[in-house]
C-alpha cells in the first residue's frame, strides 16, 4: 500500500463539484419529469421529489425547491391555467437551475413552470387502469357489494413490520368501546417490483378462505409518492374489483391516491382511519340497538298503560255487568225449572205405562212358561215310572246278578259261577253249567 498518498477533504470535493457545474453548467434549463412527491413548509418553499421513469423503472431522481416567493406565483398560475391542483403525480416541464451545496448535495432551483405539461406520468397511467377496468366492466363491482352492518372478522393485507400495521391493529383492539375483532393478516411486500405478485398471492389466500371473513382490509403507511406507485396497478386492481366481499384500503397519507383508492368499495386515507371507521360501523349499529330498544320499551310502557285503563273500565263497568249477567241467568234457570218440572210429569207418565205393558207382558209369558213346564214334567215323571224296574218285573222279566252286578252277557259265565234271579214276586239263587 502507497504511503504519503495525497488526499483532499470531502468538503474540498463537494466545493470543486459544486465550483464545475457552476462553471460548465448553463445558468438554467428546461427539464421534464414527474413531480412524485410534494412538500409545502409551513415558511411557504415547496419541496418537491422529482423523477424520470421508464415503465416501472426510475431512470433518474433528484430533489427540488421552490422558493416561497416564486412559489406564490407559480402555484395559482400553474392551477388556473391547468384547471387542476398542483400535486403530485403530475408530470411538469419546469425551468430549473443546478446548485451543489456541500452539505446538503446537489439540488435544484425552479424558476418557472409551463402548463402545457398538465398531467403527470403517475396520473396519466392511473386514468389508463381505469379505463381499462371500466371497459372490462368490473370497474365498480366491488363498490356495488353490501358492506356487513358489524365487520367483524376482517382478513388484512399488509406487511407485518409496517408502522400502519401497527397502528390499524391498535386502532381496532383498543377502542373505547370494548367492541371486539377477529383479524389475521396475510404478509405481504407493500412497495416495490415484488408487490405486484406478492398482494395478489395474499389476495388468493383469503379467496380460498372467503367463508372466513366478512371484509379485506390492504392498508400502508405514508411514504414517497414513487413507493406508492405499485398500487397504480392493473392486476392488483382487477383481482380487486371482483373480490366476493367489501375491499377497504387505507394507503399513504391523506393527500395520497391511488387504483386501488378509486376501485375499492371504501378507500380512506391512513390505515388508522380504516380502523376507525370500522369501528365507527359498530357505533352506529349499537346506537341503532338502543334507539330500538328505548323505542321499544316506549312502546310496551304506552300498552301497558293502555291495557291498564282497559282494565280499569272494565272493572269499572264489572258490578252492572254482573248484575245483568245474574238476571238473565236467574230467568234461564226459571225456565229451565219449569220445563224440567213438564218434562219429569210427561217422562214419569210415559214409563209408567211401559211398565204396565211390561208387566202384562211378562205375567203372561210367566203364565205359558209353568204351563209348559208342567207338561215337560209331566211327561218325565211317566218315562221315569215306565223305566222303573218293578214296573219292568212287573211284566214278567227278571234281572239276574253276578257278583252283584246286573248280567248282560252270558259269554261272560265260568262254570261254577253263583247267580242270583231276581223276580217281580221273590227270587232264586242258581251255579253256572
Amino acid at each position: 500500500m502507497e504511503k504519503n498518498i495525497e488526499h483532499i477533504s470531502l468538503s474540498q470535493l463537494n466545493t470543486l463539484i459544486g465550483e464545475a457545474i457552476a462553471i460548465h453548467l448553463e445558468k438554467s434549463y428546461w427539464i421534464v419529469a414527474e413531480i412524485v412527491e410534494l412538500r409545502e413548509n409551513y415558511s411557504g418553499h415547496c419541496y418537491l421529489s422529482l423523477a424520470e421513469k421508464e415503465e416501472d423503472k426510475v431512470l433518474a431522481q433528484s430533489r427540488a425547491s421552490i422558493w416561497q416567493q416564486t412559489y406564490r406565483m407559480i402555484k395559482p398560475y400553474f392551477e388556473s391555467a391547468t384547471g387542476q391542483a398542483f400535486s403530485s403525480g403530475l408530470k411538469v416541464r419546469i425551468k430549473v437551475t443546478a446548485s451543489y451545496h456541500n452539505v446538503y448535495g446537489l439540488n435544484l432551483t425552479v424558476q418557472d413552470i409551463d402548463p402545457a405539461y398538465t398531467v403527470g406520468e403517475l396520473t396519466l397511467r392511473r386514468q389508463q387502469i381505469l379505463k381499462m377496468l371500466e371497459d372490462d366492466g368490473v370497474a365498480d363491482m366491488n363498490k356495488d357489494l353490501e358492506m356487513p352492518l358489524v365487520p367483524q372478522r376482517i382478513a388484512i393485507i399488509s406487511s407485518p413490520t409496517a408502522a400502519g400495521y401497527e397502528d390499524f391493529m391498535q386502532q381496532l383492539n383498543k377502542n373505547p368501546y370494548g367492541f371486539a375483532f377477529k383479524t389475521q393478516l396475510f404478509p405481504a411486500v407493500m412497495q416495490g417490483d415484488g408487490a405486484e405478485s406478492s398482494v395478489v398471492a395474499a389476495m388468493e389466500q383469503i379467496f380460498d378462505r372467503i367463508n372466513d371473513f366478512d371484509v379485506l382490509v390492504i392498508i400502508r403507511g405514508g411514504g414517497a409518492a414513487l413507493d406508492l406507485s405499485c398500487f397504480d396497478n392493473y392486476n392488483i386492481a382487477y383481482h380487486l374489483t371482483q373480490f366476493p366481499i367489501p375491499v377497504m384500503v387505507g394507503i399513504g397519507h391523506e393527500r395520497d391516491e391511488t387504483v386501488l383508492d378509486l376501485v375499492a368499495h371504501t378507500a380512506l386515507k391512513t390505515p388508522t382511519a380504516v380502523a376507525a371507521f370500522i369501528t365507527d360501523l359498530f357505533v352506529n349499529v349499537d346506537a341503532q340497538v338502543d334507539n330500538v330498544l328505548e323505542r321499544l320499551q316506549v312502546a310496551v310502557q304506552h300498552i301497558a298503560l293502555k291495557e291498564k285503563q282497559h282494565i280499569y273500565s272494565i272493572a269499572a263497568g264489572l258490578p252492572s255487568i254482573a248484575s245483568r249477567i245474574f238476571t238473565e241467568k236467574k230467568v234461564q234457570l226459571q225456565q229451565i225449572t219449569f220445563s224440567l218440572a213438564n218434562s219429569t210429569g210427561k217422562f214419569f207418565h210415559d214409563k209408567r205405562e211401559v211398565l204396565e205393558k211390561s208387566q202384562q207382558r211378562m205375567a203372561l209369558s210367566l203364565h205359558d212358561i209353568f204351563l209348559n213346564h208342567n207338561k215337560k214334567l209331566e211327561k218325565a215323571a211317566l218315562v221315569a215310572e215306565l223305566s222303573d224296574p218293578k214296573h219292568i218285573l212287573r211284566q214278567g222279566y227278571s234281572i239276574t246278578l253276578k257278583d252283584g252286578k246286573v248280567l248282560r252277557d252270558a259269554e261272560s259265565l265260568k262254570k261254577g259261577d253263583k247267580l242270583t234271579t231276581i223276580l217281580h214276586k221273590g227270587g232264586f239263587s242258581s251255579t253256572a253249567d
